[in-house]
């Protein structure tokens, strides 16, 4: 698990930001089942020592994601930008596997689209690109369009008896029920339906906001930015190799078997003892060892 999940967060052709809030979950799901495993169970040494490991691995994990607070909300905002997720993914995975109470889950979420909604409006009014949401000016015009005098276009908009009343009643029915008014950029983004392709097609999400940009043009910089974010700058080798830290430039001459040796060396200075491990080789294995060590 944790050699795939850092095979995908150091991609370096394909954004990876998306991806981290599904990743993080997931991880402490697996930590997590490491205590309902059987052999947690037995009373033997294996059990003690699967189960120090597993302690230790939590604590270490909650060292850095012990809450949502914790995150880095630009990995959450990169997963609303994808289409396949959007909020509701977000609100999904809150409720199934982080276990939130409705109202936290609701809190969150307005949140994180406010924060969406604030990005949005910093990079239109930045760049001077088109308003996503129409100032009252703006509106005012946009419902008095056409022929005539602008006299004759004020007198078209104003109702008066029923049909005041019946705009009243609409509006009221509007605000009551789950009807959006699709007012930003971002609420026709999140309406949209959600894209599902193949299980195993090459998506390609850059390639998705290329085609549909021009739908959603301050979003879409939005995207550009922040779906540009490497969520580990650490190569993936160097989570699982001490070679360069044996073999530099000062040492580059060394026997692989003085390299083995030393790289096993370290490891033993460091690991806790290992004599409560109840194992007795056979014969087959120590024919085995000996066959390795020519």
């Amino acid at each position: 698990v944790f050699y795939d999940v850092t095979m995908r967060i150091s991609a370096t052709n394909s954004p990876t930001a998306q991806k981290a809030f599904h990743d993080i979950v997931a991880i402490e799901a697996e930590i997590d089942d490491l205590f309902d495993r059987p052999e947690m169970c037995n009373g033997s040494n294996t059990e003690k020592i699967l189960s120090e490991m597993a302690v230790k691995m939590r604590s270490k994990f909650k060292k850095y994601f012990a809450s949502l607070d914790d995150m880095n909300h630009f990995l959450l905002v990169a997963l609303v930008l994808d289409p396949r997720y959007k909020l509701h993914n977000f609100e999904r995975v809150c409720r199934i596997w982080l276990k939130l109470d409705p109202a936290t889950i609701k809190h969150r979420s307005a949140e994180l689209k406010e924060l969406l909604v604030n990005l949005t409006d910093l990079y239109s009014s930045s760049l001077g690109t088109k308003k996503t949401r129409p100032s009252g000016n703006e509106a005012e015009k946009a419902t008095t369009s056409g022929t005539g005098s602008s006299s004759t276009k004020s007198s078209r908009t104003q109702m008066s008896g029923k049909m005041a009343a019946m705009q009243a009643d609409w509006k009221q029915e509007l605000e009551d029920s789950d009807q959006t008014v699709v007012s930003h950029e971002v609420d026709r983004y999140l309406l949209d339906p959600i894209e599902d392709p193949p299980e195993h097609e090459d998506w390609k999400l850059l390639q998705w906001w290329k085609l549909n940009g021009s739908k959603y043009p301050n979003l879409a910089l939005v995207a550009k930015d922040v779906l540009a974010i490497q969520v580990s700058t650490v190569a993936s080798e160097s989570c699982f190799s001490t070679g360069r830290r044996v073999i530099d430039p000062f040492r580059s001459s060394l026997s692989a078997k003085t390299v083995e040796a030393l790289i096993c060396f370290q490891n033993w200075l460091r690991s806790e003892s290992i004599q409560s491990i109840e194992y007795v080789p056979t014969v087959e294995d120590m024919n085995f060892y000996e066959e390795v060590e020519r």
